[in-house]
């Protein structure tokens, strides 16, 4: 079997089997998981800085899992969805959320329930690691935003000094409880995925040299 391949279909049987191992990465706190811990308050210090605030405006968090992020969005946006394709991880999300302004669908990420032209704002979090085809995904994110609406992307970078913990999923696995990573990209791979979706780069940041965050906008 093709490796990306076998990366990919691990990756799909954990999101549908062992969400809520996931969410506690976001939802609880544990000593073994404090380094993790820092890292997504991290992520989470950058991200806030490039979200804006939007009170009549409609946000789609894709790839919302258990809904943390979706919930903060609701403090800038009147509307907002939650997009997974885990049915697994939209239960919890509908248990843990509250809000009346979020609202939690299932689809898959390059095949978005919505308009074109429709969105204010658009996240997606921890998501194109996972994705069999980021190319796609970028395109349907461009697709459902407004012109001049803005985004916020991660996906793990290229060079990393935390390569050989990426790609040892025993690790990973045992120790973070993470599914493997499909896509890992690097600073020009990433810019010319943005580029040719349509989007252009507003920012993009470094995080623990691990991951880039990506500040992007409708062309």
């Amino acid at each position: 079997m093709n490796p990306d391949r076998s990366r990919f279909e691990a990756s799909e049987t954990y999101w549908h089997r062992q969400a809520s191992r996931f969410a506690r990465l976001y939802r609880t706190w544990n000593p073994v998981l404090l380094g993790a811990r820092l890292f997504l308050d991290g992520r989470q210090k950058v991200v806030g800085q490039w979200t804006p605030t939007a009170p009549a405006g409609t946000a789609v968090d894709v790839g919302c899992g258990s809904g943390e992020f979706a919930e903060r969005l609701s403090a800038s946006f009147g509307t907002v969805i939650g997009v997974d394709y885990s049915e697994q991880m939209l239960e919890l999300a509908r248990a843990w959320v509250r809000d009346p302004k979020v609202a939690f669908v299932r689809a898959d990420c390059a095949r978005l329930p919505l308009g074109g032209g429709h969105v204010d704002f658009l996240s997606a979090l921890g998501l194109l690691d996972y994705v069999k085809d980021p190319a796609a995904a970028l395109t349907e994110f461009s697709r459902v935003m407004k012109p001049g609406a803005t985004g916020v992307l991660t996906i793990p970078k290229s060079p990393s000094l935390f390569a050989p913990l990426r790609w040892s999923q025993r690790f990973r696995s045992a120790v973070f409880g993470l599914p493997p990573i499909v896509n890992v990209l690097t600073r020009q791979q990433i810019r010319d995925l943005v580029t040719r979706a349509g989007l252009g780069i507003r920012g993009l940041s470094s995080l623990w040299t691990t991951m880039w965050i990506v500040h992007v906008r409708k062309i």
